[in-house]
């Protein structure tokens, strides 16, 4: 028999990858560019940032350096970004979001606010507001990671 804790880790965890795939399916699509959920919290850090080394993106995503370059290289044939050069080290990469990146990011964003509110409207105003003295309660006793 599971615990209360277990039970909750349980709904935890699921909540969270159901509105994650909700959330990011059908992935929403600007022209023929679609963004993923990492496309577009690199496009959010890139334009809350910029400009951006590939160091400093791969540490924000917790991921190694060879999977940003591999991302910014998609992210920039789609016009998404600019990497530009250091002009005294060229291995030293700064990323900047592009106007046709901005004009994704919002519509992605729009896009994946919008499927979430269908979800949130199933739900009365009373459990709206339970739901986020909850959830706020629990981002405020969950502790951070360290970088």
């Amino acid at each position: 028999m599971k615990t209360d804790h277990e039970r909750l880790a349980n709904l935890i965890l699921e909540t969270s990858q159901r509105l994650r795939e909700w959330t990011m399916s059908p992935q929403a699509t600007h022209g023929s560019v679609a963004l993923t959920r990492v496309r577009i919290a690199t496009l959010k850090f890139v334009l809350e940032n910029q400009p951006v080394t590939m160091k400093e993106l791969a540490e924000h995503l917790r991921v190694a350096p060879p999977t940003v370059t591999l991302l910014i290289q998609g992210l920039a044939s789609n016009g998404l970004i600019r990497r530009t050069s250091g002009a005294k080290d060229r291995r030293n990469i700064r990323v900047t979001i592009t106007p046709k990146g901005r004009r994704s990011l919002a519509i992605g964003c729009r896009e994946m606010y919008q499927r979430l509110h269908l979800v949130l409207d199933r739900l009365t105003v009373q459990e709206r507001n339970q739901l986020e003295r909850m959830l706020t309660r629990l981002i405020m006793v969950t502790p951070t990671t360290e970088k």
